[in-house]
């Protein structure tokens, strides 16, 4: 395009300059005859012109045909002297040719002259067409007509003056302006594009500097570059922000060519120039959209990423490296790919399969793995790109973390089977209450009746010790079942630990190191029960040292813990700071499907004889009555670490003092005791009366309302059980304290329910005790009860 138009430019320089041509006329006598004396003259003359003579009589045959028009036809004067004229004549135009000399001769012009731009076509002897310019003169002599014709070629010329013509026209039409100056920069010419785009004609911009167009918003820079290349003889495309003569700012393409005449001297500048505003605003909104994806597709909460065919990752989003945690990735040689996020290979070569097949995947559930073989549970949408042979290219792909979901789901399922479970077990521990009751209180009685017998002395103590063991268990049962409230108290953990690791350190095997691990300077307060404290960490110490038969090493450790980290792991964590007791052994492990029932009560991975299976779910049940959390992870053959979450109070310790031993004396009262099982009636009537005290018993609540109006004056105190069959305990209290506000009443349960005891109280209950209950501690609660100056609670 730019050699065209350095042809444009010198065409247009020199557009316009013509060639006149003198005219003349060698046969009209009056003129010949001054210049000629003789006919020999008049031929040399002929002969050497330059300018090809032809003369024809008047049916068009050649009588003369001069040198130069053997050098313009290619014909030698012999070969053509006595044919016809149109011999010089192309085919296609003779017919045309005839007749115009026919016309011509019989019009009356003498002649016609040059340089009017007459052009006739004629034809060379080897066939290729020839551009004319002739001069046409006639004359007679003799009473007869003759043509003469000067003729001169213009082949080459009309060729250039047709391209320059068609070029001027193409310039001048063009969209695109162009602009020519001096090589001072002054504009000398403007095509019709730059008006339409700038607003300034030919005439307002002739003699201007293109400095017109300057907005002031091209980097210097621009210019600096531009004038450098143009001084240096070299070609200069960029882009100008310019202004219109309307003040509109707009943008352009340049193209910007020094002109150098023949010998290398500069003459012009001439520049084409697009106005590219419409595409730089198309340029500007597909960046603009570009960003927003870009942004989309970066901040977007979802994982998303780009791959090729065979699972090579091209590029992946910020969500993405998150739910993979990617985050701190570092790039190798080795590119990462989709299969690295799977862990069953099958599983991804039967995705790919799907995907091929259907070439769109949506709502796939798929586990996944990190890198370091951490579960992802996703939701993905799958999406191929494919050629048009049909052979997949590229993958799309768009997934959900709902990794935190499905531990949801699974604490969800988990704690409906743990509540399951646990109401099974809380009916268990009531009913085994009862036994133990019986046979804690056949004891203390057996105790009063033999109090000189030391050999039956010893094996009742046994019995008791026994039943106590057992009320243990079944307290255990009612902490896992979440029946039971614990006694909480503030707790050092800092000071518990060291008493706690002192006792372990004389109960593990010699084989396992202890380590301890805790901050120094940091104290941890919760609101617990030391007591069952010990019971989680001796049951997670008993399991570590099962765990590790040839010895290992256990770590028990204690810090503060990120309360946001628990709330990505567990659903109800409230907005305070958090405590964590970890239990890391180096034991044999667990696989996930045994993680899964860990805490399920009676499961265990132990042999029968050294397990029950209630370990785990009664620390279970400790940990969720104390507002807590429990997690493990384990690696089979790499061992198992269990953590504990528990709230912090801002409430200090106190030091325990130690209880007051009571001694019971003598009564003379009635005592109304109200149980449906027939031995504890009969045990706590026998040891009651032991001490003086007169006893009214009954099995169930009817008969005991019944019995109760009947001895209401004598009985001094009501003692029942709270769940009794077809009606509970509840009901009596009801009824006796509507009656009686001040019978003194005693309920005795199984169960330490917060919302039981505070309903029993409103109702008028003064005293709760827990079964299986102890014949000293219904003693002391007796007398105390009995004194008018003492309020029991």
């Amino acid at each position: 395009m730019i050699d065209m138009l350095l042809i444009l430019t010198v065409g247009i320089v020199s557009f316009g300059v013509g060639i006149l041509f003198k005219s003349a006329s060698l046969f009209q006598k009056k003129k010949t005859a001054s210049y000629f004396t003789g006919e020999n003259e008049f031929k040399s003359f002929i002969a050497t012109s330059m300018d090809a003579v032809i003369i024809a009589d008047e049916n068009q045959t050649i009588l003369c045909f001069n040198n130069a028009s053997e050098l313009i036809f290619g014909y030698k004067a012999e070969d053509v002297i006595g044919k016809k004229i149109s011999t010089l004549v192309p085919d296609n135009v003779k017919h045309n040719h005839d007749l115009f000399v026919k016309k011509f001769g019989e019009g009356g012009f003498s002649s016609r002259k040059m340089g009017k731009n007459m052009f006739v076509r004629g034809r060379h002897a080897d066939g290729r067409e020839l551009i004319l310019e002739i001069s046409i003169s006639v004359y007679f002599y003799k009473q007869k007509r003759y043509y003469a014709g000067i003729i001169r070629e213009f082949t080459e010329r009309y060729k250039i003056e047709s391209e320059l013509n068609r070029l001027s026209v193409a310039v001048e039409q063009s969209s695109a302006s162009i602009i020519i100056t001096d090589s001072k920069g002054t504009i000398e010419y403007v095509n019709k594009g730059f008006t339409e785009t700038t607003g300034y004609t030919l005439e307002e911009a002739r003699g201007q500097n293109p400095r017109i167009l300057k907005s002031g918003l091209t980097p210097p820079e621009t210019f600096v570059d531009l004038w450098k290349n143009l001084q240096e003889g070299k070609r200069w495309s960029g882009m100008f922000i310019n202004k219109k003569k309307n003040g509109e700012i707009y943008w352009q393409q340049a193209t910007l060519s020094p002109i150098l005449n023949k010998s290398g001297e500069l003459t012009n500048y001439v520049g084409v120039i697009e106005d590219i505003s419409h595409r730089k605003l198309k340029e500007e909104l597909l960046r603009a959209n570009e960003q927003r994806y870009r942004a989309f597709f970066e901040d977007d909460v979802s994982g998303a990423y780009i791959a090729r065919a065979d699972g090579t990752i091209i590029v992946r989003n910020k969500a993405f490296n998150r739910i993979f945690g990617l985050e701190k990735f570092q790039e190798t040689e080795t590119p990462l790919t989709l299969q690295s996020f799977y862990g069953d290979l099958e599983q991804w070569n039967a995705t790919l399969v799907r995907l091929k097949s259907e070439h769109k995947l949506d709502n796939i559930r798929e586990k996944l793995q990190t890198l370091n073989g951490n579960s992802v549970h996703v939701v993905e949408n799958l999406v191929g790109t494919f050629d048009e042979k049909g052979e997949l290219i590229e993958i799309a792909g768009y997934l959900i973390n709902e990794t935190r979901l499905k531990a949801l789901e699974h604490q969800l399922l988990q704690s409906q089977k743990m509540e399951s479970l646990g109401t099974l077990a809380a009916g268990v521990a009531h009913d085994f209450n009862n036994v133990l009751a019986i046979i804690l209180n056949s004891s203390e009685v057996l105790r009063l009746e033999v109090k000189s017998d030391e050999n039956l002395l010893k094996f009742i103590d046994v019995i008791a010790d026994s039943a106590k063991r057992g009320s243990v268990i079944a307290k255990e049962m009612l902490l896992f079942s979440r029946h039971d409230v614990i006694t909480s108290v503030p707790i050092s953990l800092n000071k518990a630990i060291v008493q706690i690791l002192n006792f372990l350190k004389h109960t593990l095997p010699k084989t396992i190191a202890i380590e301890l691990q805790k901050p120094e300077q940091q104290e941890f307060e919760i609101l617990g029960d030391y007591a069952l404290i010990e019971q989680v960490y001796l049951n997670f110490s008993i399991n570590a040292a099962d765990a590790m038969p040839k010895g290992g090493k256990l770590i028990l450790g204690i810090r503060l813990s990120e309360t946001e980290m628990l709330k990505r792991k567990f659903s109800n964590v409230q907005d305070k700071e958090y405590v964590e007791l970890y239990f890391s052994d180096t034991g044999s492990g667990m696989e996930q499907a045994m993680l899964d029932r860990i805490f399920d009560p009676f499961f265990t991975t132990k042999a029968k004889e050294k397990g029950t299976g209630l370990g785990l779910s009664i620390v279970h049940g400790i940990v969720t009555s104390m507002n807590g959390f429990i997690d493990v992870e384990s690696v089979l053959g790499k061992g198992t670490t269990f953590r504990v979450y528990l709230p912090l109070t801002k409430e200090k310790s106190i030091t325990v003092t130690e209880k007051e031993i009571f001694i019971p004396t003598d009564h003379d009262e009635t005592v109304f005791i109200v149980d449906d099982e027939q031995q504890i009636l009969n045990l706590m009537s026998e040891a009651l009366s032991l001490y003086g005290y007169k006893t009214i018993t009954s099995r169930e609540v009817d008969d005991a309302i019944k019995k109760f109006k009947e001895h209401a004056d004598e009985i001094s105190v009501v003692l029942t059980d709270l769940a009794m069959p077809h009606k509970s305990g509840e009901e009596l209290v009801r009824m006796v304290k509507s009656s009686y506000p001040d019978k003194k009443i005693i309920v005795m349960t199984g169960f330490n329910d917060p919302d039981i005891s505070t309903k029993l109280k409103n109702i008028g209950a003064d005293v709760l005790l827990q079964k299986p209950t102890e014949i000293d501690v219904l003693l002391e609660t007796l007398e105390r009860l009995l004194k008018p100056e003492n309020v029991i609670s």
